[in-house]
């Protein structure tokens, strides 16, 4: 009965840290103890299973996703109710509140779904972020450009302008690069996520394995910070590489971020997927972490 106890207790921990957004499982941390302990102790019991090293990184990876949550301007694991946040434009209609009937924006295990190239999302901010950091995926046929991420004043002057593409050389290779601002980062192949999961299948029908629940290996990483005195992404990294120490602001009149937009440009047959959009506060504090 015993080890039982332990299996359900780390199964049951390891479950709700994988698939329980960050926002509620912070909730039910503070407010019920014996939840809290039950979900620290199937932690530490993980941590010493047979794939010990596989649950410590789920644990440790949970941990990080309660201090963004807490800490972030944004932090966005599109959850049910994601939407709430968000606006929509479609080509020459006006910008109105997201909702369940567009079938071209939705979000499915933890990621935000947009395909074609007709509509574009919009949420406002309330302050300036110091840093942004997300998780991009792509597909298309052909040349494309696609996850476009722009931080844009209430003129439309960018200060962000992210986004993939893909186009033929002149003997018709195909070249793709992560485009930041005016920084070219090459790409080996077009990102597409686990398994291809954004090209392969239906993306409301597919379902996760417990890896998927990690950070994707074949979705890059972007990380910058944003110095706005002088106007520059400072700190350029993929997968957490340095790729720049510093890239001037898209538009050099652009002094703050008022909306961030999220679009494909060109491509036939498209789609995007974002996970873990991260928007850093720059009065963000962890003094509530350590009085767990």
């Amino acid at each position: 009965m015993a080890t039982l106890s332990v299996l359900y207790h780390e199964q049951l921990a390891l479950h709700t840290i994988d698939y329980l957004p960050a926002k509620n499982l912070a909730k039910l941390a503070t407010t019920t103890k014996s939840w809290w302990q039950m979900l620290t102790e199937g932690s530490v019991l993980a941590g010493r299973a047979t794939r010990g090293r596989l649950d410590l990184q789920r644990a440790t990876h949970f941990l990080l996703r309660l201090w963004r949550a807490e800490s972030a301007l944004v932090y966005e694991e599109f959850a049910p109710g994601w939407h709430q946040q968000w606006l929509v434009r479609y080509e020459d209609q006006q910008l109105r509140p997201v909702t369940s009937d567009d079938q071209d924006v939705f979000s499915a295990h933890g990621r935000l779904w947009l395909r074609g190239t007709k509509a574009r999302l919009v949420r406002q901010l309330s302050e300036r972020p110091s840093g942004l950091q997300v998780r991009l995926a792509v597909a298309a046929h052909g040349d494309c450009a696609l996850g476009h991420l722009t931080l844009e004043d209430d003129s439309g002057r960018a200060c962000v302008w992210v986004y993939v593409e893909r186009r033929s050389d002149f003997v018709g290779i195909p070249l793709c690069n992560l485009h930041v601002n005016l920084l070219d980062h090459q790409l080996s192949a077009l990102p597409s996520g686990p398994n291809d999961f954004l090209t392969n299948t239906d993306p409301r029908t597919w379902k996760p394995t417990a890896t998927h629940a990690l950070p994707c290996t074949q979705c890059p990483r972007l990380s910058f910070d944003l110095d706005w005195p002088n106007r520059l992404l400072m700190n350029i990294r993929v997968d957490g590489v340095l790729v720049a120490p510093e890239e001037d602001f898209h538009h050099p009149r652009c002094n703050a971020a008022k909306q961030l937009r999220l679009f494909n440009m060109r491509g036939d047959s498209c789609a995007s997927a974002w996970r873990e959009l991260l928007l850093k506060n720059v009065t963000a504090t962890v003094a509530w972490f350590f009085g767990m």
